[in-house]
């Protein structure tokens, strides 16, 4: 896989953990070569679209959390708004929710960490948090980066307060 790609290993099984420098949104799914339009999701594309201006526009950091059963077009959505912000592909960070190892802290967060070069072994959270913000603040110097967190049901709570309170630090 490029190098974009934050693969692991789980009791000898390869697993995809994320993707980063070049994640781009992937070219939705097409039937007989037709790529289908977003269905019933353009008030949460238009909200998603306002969050993003007024993160450029202010310079804060926002959160949205979108919901729905499989099948919902939850990530299509994502995808969609990925390709509508414009945004470089160095700038969007896309990580997934794991049951492999849900009881170890950072487990949504850990290959991107160790991608950036921040280690979690041994560190308080607070150490980790502050690295990871002022990574992601030098990530993107001129705008704040996407993060999209797929499968958040099966994160960390770990990994869940530290992007909870990165979103508040970046805020400031």
């Amino acid at each position: 896989l490029p190098a974009r790609f934050v693969v692991g290993d789980a009791d000898g099984v390869a697993l995809l953990f994320a993707e980063t420098g070049g994640a781009g949104p992937e070219r939705p799914r097409s039937v007989g070569g037709q790529v289908s339009p977003l269905v019933g999701r353009e008030r949460e594309l238009a909200l998603l679209m306002s969050l993003r201006e007024e993160c450029l526009r202010e310079g804060v950091a926002r959160a949205a959390l979108v919901v729905g059963g499989c099948g919902t077009g939850k990530t299509r959505l994502a995808r969609e708004f990925l390709s509508l912000a414009g945004e470089l592909p160095g700038n969007i960070i896309r990580c997934t929710g794991t049951l492999v190892r849900p009881e170890a802290d950072f487990a949504l967060l850990a290959p991107l960490l160790a991608a950036a070069g921040i280690p979690t072994a041994g560190r308080e959270a607070a150490q980790v948090r502050r690295d990871f913000a002022q990574w992601l603040r030098g990530m993107c110097p001129g705008g704040a980066p996407i993060v999209v967190s797929e499968d958040l049901q099966w994160a960390d709570a770990a990994s869940v307060q530290v992007m909870d309170e990165v979103l508040g630090l970046l805020s400031d």
